[in-house]
């Protein structure tokens, strides 16, 4: 098995256990998962590892996490280079639980790069 593959596989198992800590409390889980889940969340650069995007796709489905709506750019990330060498990936996500969404109603999340300010409001 790929080393980066099992390293992440732990990292979506740790989220399910979140998820199974308290499903009917609201929550949300904000972050750079350096993960894409489908290649139009990737522009440039080598293959995809679909092993991982399946893993987290997978756990994505089986906690019933959502992908808050955002507001901004939808490749968050960037290597900095132009022309032929330019990857660029939607790597940041705010993710809620159906319990977050029937609590606190329709959020988006504002990604803002560079650095990392992300802003959840009210729309």
């Amino acid at each position: 098995m790929d080393p980066w593959l099992a390293l992440v596989g732990r990292e979506w198992k740790a989220m399910h256990n979140a998820e199974n800590g308290g499903p009917n409390e609201p929550w949300v889980m904000i972050g750079d998962f350096n993960i894409i889940c489908y290649h139009g969340e990737k522009e440039g650069g080598g293959q995809l590892c679909k092993g991982a995007m399946m893993e987290f796709n997978d756990c994505l489905e089986s906690n019933l996490f959502k992908d808050l709506k955002w507001e901004g750019e939808m490749l968050t990330w960037s290597n900095g280079q132009a022309g032929q060498k330019r990857i660029r990936c939607k790597l940041d996500r705010c993710l809620v639980n159906q319990s977050w969404l029937d609590h606190f109603g329709s959020w988006e999340a504002l990604f803002d790069h560079p650095g990392i300010l992300i802003t959840v409001h009210a729309f």
